[in-house]
């Protein structure tokens, strides 16, 4: 059931269609105001509940029990890049050093245990459990990835962050070197889009430029020496300069270089971290867990 935005109002815990002199009662809380869309209406057969969505031009909304005003100004203006990955779901490098990691390893259990009961489901040919699953799976996909991303943006928030820079895997599924089982991870067990669609909608919020940034070399270019190790990610979580030796945190790596995005940093880094804008190994080396 589809409703024009003015033939029905909001108030009181419930939902007036005008037209139809109906009252209908929701459970929740809408925690946005400003100027209301259509309405629609529709019943959920996995679920077996009926939902309404309502879309606004945002004004206010709450954060953290308390309204203000949407979009907000930044408080600075410094600049963070964002990797997206499979192990820590999000690797962030701040301009001025700060580094955040959230881990993904919830969300790969959460993956594999609800691929399993829909296998299971799919062999009994039960479709209405392999239905029931897979919604469970991608809300609690959507809920865990959406809260850290809220944590996040309002950690980056405080700091000063106005511009954010974010990976994307462009080719990701079509490159003939990775295994079956890590294009699998990476394009099916995460939603890229997705996410890169809730970053831009809290990009909008808080007031933050959204800059999308391929990932090509971004896990390979050492952020000491600038120069491309083919060999330098040992695994997932460990990038080795075989120049100076360092070991660093690849998926920071990963952020180091989205954020710079083919630029050189300030300072000169050919005669090693201690003359270059690496003051930075300490924040790769070591990070801020979310």
């Amino acid at each position: 059931m589809i409703i024009r935005n003015d033939r029905y109002e909001i108030k009181d815990c419930y939902i007036y269609l005008k037209d139809l002199k109906l009252k209908l009662k929701y459970k929740g809380r809408i925690h946005i105001k400003g100027k209301q869309r259509r309405l629609e209406i529709h019943y959920d057969s996995v679920r077996k509940r009926w939902y309404a969505h309502i879309p606004f031009y945002v004004e206010e909304k709450i954060v953290r029990n308390e309204w203000r005003k949407v979009p907000l100004t930044p408080r600075g203006n410094k600049q963070a890049g964002i990797d997206l990955g499979i192990n820590n779901l999000f690797a962030v490098f701040v301009k001025d050093g700060t580094t955040f990691l959230v881990s993904g390893r919830p969300l790969k259990a959460e993956a594999f245990y609800w691929r399993k009961k829909i296998a299971e489901a799919q062999s009994e040919g039960n479709l209405d459990k392999v239905r029931k699953y897979y919604i469970i799976w991608r809300s609690r996909f959507e809920a865990y990835v959406r809260s850290n991303l809220r944590d996040l943006f309002e950690k980056l928030y405080q700091i000063g962050v106005s511009v954010v820079k974010v990976g994307y895997p462009k080719y990701i599924a079509k490159e003939p070197n990775k295994s079956s089982k890590v294009n699998f991870e990476i394009t099916n067990l995460w939603s890229y889009r997705k996410i890169h669609q809730w970053i831009k909608d809290l990009c909008e919020e808080y007031g933050m430029k959204y800059v999308p940034v391929e990932e090509q070399h971004t896990s390979k270019t050492c952020p000491l020496c600038r120069e491309i190790h083919n060999n330098g990610r040992k695994h997932r979580d460990l990038f080795v300069c075989s120049k100076f030796k360092k070991a660093l945190n690849a998926d920071l790596v990963a952020a180091f270089n989205i954020l710079h995005n083919g630029e050189s940093p300030k300072g000169d880094s050919r005669n090693g971290p201690e003359t270059g804008p690496f003051s930075l190994l300490p924040a790769l080396t070591g990070t801020l867990a979310l």
